[in-house]
């Protein structure tokens, strides 16, 4: 008997070891954890007087009370982060060792931006521009975003869907033919015959604004298709619309911008448009001219054509010419302003007076101010005054 009770406990020693390393925590599903899908964590032995312990950012589903042998929970889509943020799930049982806790890599691209957008190739940095009026079709693109995972050495898996907005008009080419109304998301899913992060879109002719795209990983390890996981950072890409620019010149300014007159000029410099190149489907027309300068200028016709008629009174002061003109393409129209040009009409310089410089005749003379024609280029007049002083001779 004794041998037997003897043998039976030389077993139990052997054997009770072995059995307490089997009572662990296991997790169900295995692998990986997907952001937003529940996860159970069962111990096999006894929880008496024990308690879960849970780290990272989670919302606990049920179990997890005192003595409690399993716990769920739903991971938040916040990244494992081995340093700052140590994800695990354990159970602590007062002063008996309980068993080890399991260490959670959590699969977020929470912190992940997509990028670099690009439109047909070219990259979008601060801004792209895309001519006013143009409803050429083209390509946005961000690159695949890789999802991290635990084993380094894993093949690459990638989120396959993306949240796409695009300015209000454009229209999406993946046979929704969706037109945006510049804020909804629409989501693009990668298949047989598309891919969630390239698009085709067609561009409204008259409108830009902001492109935003996010990936969306629904698919993650361990999680069957269709429930959103994780949801990545929103890349920003701005499209401006510019029109071709409008220019006030004149025989006085042949490129443009701000010039001097003297008073008493009276020629008119023939102020006109000029603008860049145009598409041959794009064009200008409605020229308003303004002329703001009380008795500076004076229109002398119609100041609503491309070329207006104006003199100079030989006023001095200021006066601000501004130009305004539709540009049409496609149908679309915008309001096109030229920047203004400023002609400051200045004073004649004062006489300089010079002594004891007789003329040739002996006598005094002063000089007169010179004719000016349009087309010449005026230059501030610089009046000389020449004065002979004779001194009396006493008898």
């Amino acid at each position: 008997m004794k041998n037997t009770l003897l043998l039976i406990l030389m077993l139990a020693c052997a054997v009770l070891p072995h059995l307490m390393q089997a009572q662990g925590i296991n997790a169900s599903p295995t692998g990986d954890a997907c952001p937003n899908k529940d996860y159970t964590y069962t111990y096999s032995g006894s929880a008496l007087g024990c308690s879960w312990a849970v780290k990272g950012a989670y919302t606990l589903i049920s179990g997890g009370g005192a003595n409690s042998t399993s716990i769920t929970v739903r991971w938040k889509d916040v990244p494992t982060d081995a340093t700052n943020n140590p994800t695990s799930v354990g159970l602590g049982c007062g002063s008996s060792s309980g068993p080890s806790p399991v260490s959670v890599f959590v699969s977020s691209i929470s912190d992940k931006t997509p990028g670099p957008l690009t439109i047909n190739g070219t990259q979008i940095n601060a801004s792209y521009n895309l001519p006013f009026g143009d409803i050429t079709t083209f390509t946005l693109r961000v690159p695949l975003v890789e999802l991290p995972q635990s084993n380094a050495n894993a093949v690459p898996l990638f989120a396959l869907t993306y949240d796409w907005v695009i300015p209000s008009g454009w229209r999406y080419n993946d046979g929704t033919n969706y037109v945006s109304d510049g804020s909804t998301m629409h989501r693009v899913t990668s298949n047989s015959s598309s891919q969630g992060n390239q698009i085709s879109v067609t561009p409204s002719s008259d409108s830009g604004g902001l492109i935003s795209v996010r990936a969306v990983n629904n698919n993650c390890v361990g999680a069957s298709t269709g429930p959103v996981n994780s949801i990545s950072k929103t890349a920003n890409g701005f499209v401006a619309r510019p029109t071709p620019q409008l220019t006030i010149i004149s025989n006085k300014s042949p490129s443009g911008g701000d010039f001097s007159l003297t008073c008493g000029d009276q020629s008119d410099y023939h102020f006109r448009s000029k603008s860049d190149p145009t598409p041959s489907d794009g064009s200008f027309d409605g020229y308003v001219f303004n002329f703001s300068g009380n008795g500076i200028i004076t229109p002398t016709g119609n100041v609503a054509g491309q070329q207006p008629a104006t003199n100079f009174t030989g006023a001095t002061g200021q006066v601000s010419i501004s130009l305004r003109a539709r540009y049409t393409r496609n149908g679309a129209s915008i309001m096109v302003a030229a920047p203004n040009v400023n002609a400051t009409v200045q004073q004649l310089p004062a006489p300089t007076i010079v002594t004891n410089m007789p003329t040739s005749s002996g006598n005094p003379s002063i000089c007169s101010p010179v004719n000016i024609a349009d087309s010449q280029t005026v230059k501030p007049l610089s009046v000389t005054c020449r004065i002979s002083v004779y001194e009396p001779v006493l008898a």
